[in-house]
């Protein structure tokens, strides 16, 4: 999973994750998550966090990939990807990667800027074609039961990353 490369991101979004990445390694005996970290400090932070949430340490390597290839070619060995909405969803799209997408911000900022953009989606993929090939969940829909939906959909189901792989 991609938790986002800035701290207010991963602040946001790092318990989030954390929690499904969680039920889904209860769920998948052979599942294996890497999380590529933007800078040492963000990589301190969800080492700290995953501590917080108990996750177990081996079955998920957390790399500090200050480099933009670094991040790629952990997405590249990735059989579906759970990122936070940014340049990063294009990238994977650009990959042929199935992806879920999740994004929070402050509930008042979340407000102001329902308010200001009006936009259906908010995933670069989504937008770019103006439908909803890749799933996502903003604000108040990224809880860890419809997360984790999402991805149980992509790891069971070929045709359906098949799907999202055409974003």
């Amino acid at each position: 999973f991609m938790p986002g490369s800035r701290k207010s991101e991963v602040e946001q979004l790092g318990e989030l994750q954390c929690q499904v990445a969680r039920r889904l390694l209860n769920e998948y005996s052979n599942l294996r998550i890497v999380v590529p970290a933007a800078s040492e400090d963000i990589r301190q932070l969800i080492v700290q966090i995953m501590g917080q949430q108990g996750l177990p340490s081996e079955r998920i390597v957390v790399e500090s990939c200050p480099l933009q290839q670094q991040s790629l070619n952990v997405m590249r060995s990735a059989d579906v990807i759970l990122l936070t909405s940014g340049t990063a969803t294009l990238e994977a799209a650009m990959l042929g990667k199935p992806m879920v997408v999740v994004y929070r911000m402050a509930p008042l900022a979340y407000a102001l800027v329902k308010r200001l953009v009006k936009v259906d989606y908010i995933s670069l993929p989504n937008l770019l074609v103006n439908d909803a090939l890749v799933p996502e969940y903003i604000q108040d829909q990224a809880t860890v039961e419809n997360v984790c939906q999402g991805i149980r959909k992509l790891l069971d189901s070929r045709s359906e990353r098949e799907r999202v792989s055409q974003a």
